[in-house]
């Protein structure tokens, strides 16, 4: 509908462009410039080829949503992630309180210097493992992942796509009031994790409050990670491998300039690496667990998948 009535706009409203001038390599608008031009109504057929044409220039983000989320499978799969947050606190409450404050720490950090911004979509996927590992609802495990990263976004304390190109327009020195935009950013974090600190100990206390009906049954009956879980030799191997990776593209992505189309190539070297050092299988049908839907079916004589 949005994009109709945007259609429809461009038979009514008049059209017109302001003059620019660029400086620095930035185009800036001429103030009392905006003149008349040709009115270039936009049809029913141009608006589907805009969709089309807007899923191709998307593609990137696309095909990295693909890519994090089967590399966080395979991650999964070696039960390293797993391991890990069991170690994680002693008790459940520390349990939930070191999580919250190690994830939001982190992705504040990828927010706040611009690493991560739109393509924070492509995390989700491990902050619903988090939860799930938590015996959380999938809700808190998505609210780990964002609100921790915009909590540092929205301070921008070295993001040169907002605070960079801001600074340079308003011809002020570049990232120049560092200093209180960290504090804002601390503020920001503290206030989100306090946040989902008090709502994690709500569920923890009534987890059938109608508030928390959103919760689905798989998150909550989930098996909780056991604070005494080992974590083994395969398993530190691919969460360093892991760590390595993430850490190489954060530097690529602030020194080399690097976007989506490495980071597809990072995850791809965290699945295919994770899975040789813990010597996962492919397997038929998810993971090697065959649905009970399936048996039932096969049960009958069906074979199809």
């Amino acid at each position: 509908m949005v994009l109709l009535l945007a259609a429809i706009a461009t038979w009514i409203i008049p059209a017109g462009e302001f003059d620019r001038v660029v400086k620095n390599g930035i185009s800036f608008v001429v103030p009392n410039s905006l003149k008349r031009v040709p009115q270039n109504g936009i049809g029913l057929g141009a608006v589907f080829l805009a969709i089309a044409k807007g899923m191709i220039a998307s593609a990137p983000i696309i095909f990295l949503i693909l890519f994090t989320g089967g590399a966080l499978a395979v991650l999964e799969k070696t039960g390293a992630v797993k391991a890990a947050l069991g170690r994680i606190g002693a008790g459940s409450n520390a349990q939930d309180v070191s999580v919250i404050l190690t994830v939001c720490i982190i992705f504040s950090l990828l927010g706040t210097v611009g690493v991560v911004t739109n393509s924070v979509v492509a995390f989700v996927p491990l902050g619903l493992l988090i939860a799930r590992s938590l015996r959380l609802p999938a809700v808190f495990g998505v609210a780990f992942i964002y609100l921790g990263t915009y909590s540092g976004f929205n301070s921008a304390v070295l993001n040169p796509a907002t605070t960079g190109i801001s600074q340079r327009l308003a011809e002020l020195p570049m990232f120049s009031g560092i200093g209180f935009r960290a504090v804002v950013y601390a503020l920001f974090v503290i206030a989100t994790m306090g946040f989902l600190i008090l709502k994690v100990r709500a569920y923890r206390r009534n987890p059938l409050a109608p508030r928390f009906l959103i919760a689905d049954e798989e998150a909550i009956t989930t098996v909780p990670v056991e604070s005494t879980t080992r974590l083994t030799w395969r398993q530190i191997a691919a969460i360093t491998l892991s760590t390595v990776a993430l850490c190489t593209f954060v530097f690529g992505a602030i020194e080399l300039h690097w976007g989506e189309v490495e980071m597809i190539s990072m995850f791809m070297i965290i699945a295919i690496g994770s899975g040789l050092i813990c010597r996962v299988r492919p397997t038929w049908g998810g993971y090697g667990k065959t649905d009970p839907t399936l048996r039932s079916r096969q049960g009958r004589g069906s074979r199809r998948h």
